[in-house]
């Protein structure tokens, strides 16, 4: 799969990660521990979420144990197409 960022650089997907009810996570291979998140359909207050939590980024502590803690939105990206929308997501 084929996304763009904020500039319209394209990025391709990896091997699915995780699958919820709302959104499935991908590997982005050219970006290592980043991943993408993809939303199996658009809702308007997703994409106000996501720039609430970009705005608002947690101040986050290095683990003992060096395990993932909490991943949090980092900056947008999109589908070609109005219907979906996409969060790129780092682990912490």
């Amino acid at each position: 799969m084929v996304v763009y960022d904020g500039y319209g650089a394209r990025l391709s997907l990896g091997r699915e990660v995780a699958r919820g009810s709302a959104a499935t996570l991908y590997e982005i291979p050219s970006m290592a521990g980043l991943l993408a998140k993809v939303y199996h359909s658009y809702h308007e207050e997703y994409e106000a979420k996501l720039r609430w939590m970009m705005a608002h980024p947690p101040a986050i502590a290095d683990s003992p144990e060096g395990r993932v803690s909490v991943a949090w939105s980092e900056y947008t990206i999109a589908l070609p197409g109005p219907a979906h929308c996409i969060d790129k997501e780092r682990l912490c």
